[in-house]
């Protein structure tokens, strides 16, 4: 059995399922935690939130492994890469690709050659 890739694991649902914070901050933490594509973004928007440190030290941690280069695969990166640039398609064309299938796989094999 292989190893998930750590980039691949929902680290922050890990760290925030018990945490002793309401649930509107959990949210909060877990948007944060995923739309940030580096460590100093998240560092920089989790300060908004008010959850213990100790929550944001582990959330900072978790998102540093997350990103570090030797935890990855060209074959991870390369799909990881692809599925930001659909993400930055216009809302409709998300849409539409999330009803039909065959254009969802056109959108990402396009998007993983260029």
């Amino acid at each position: 059995m292989t190893d998930l890739d750590p980039r691949l694991m929902d680290r922050a649902k890990l760290i925030l399922q018990d945490a002793p914070i309401s649930s509107e901050d959990k949210a909060a933490a877990w948007d944060i935690y995923h739309d940030s594509r580096t460590a100093e973004i998240f560092a920089r928007k989790i300060t908004a939130v008010s959850i213990p440190d100790e929550v944001k030290r582990a959330l900072l941690a978790a998102k540093q492994k997350s990103l570090a280069p030797d935890s990855t695969t060209p074959i991870v990166d390369a799909a990881i890469e692809s599925m930001y640039r659909v993400a930055q398609l216009p809302h409709h064309v998300r849409s539409t690709a999330e009803r039909h299938p065959i254009v969802a796989k056109f959108l990402v094999d396009v998007n993983s050659k260029s």
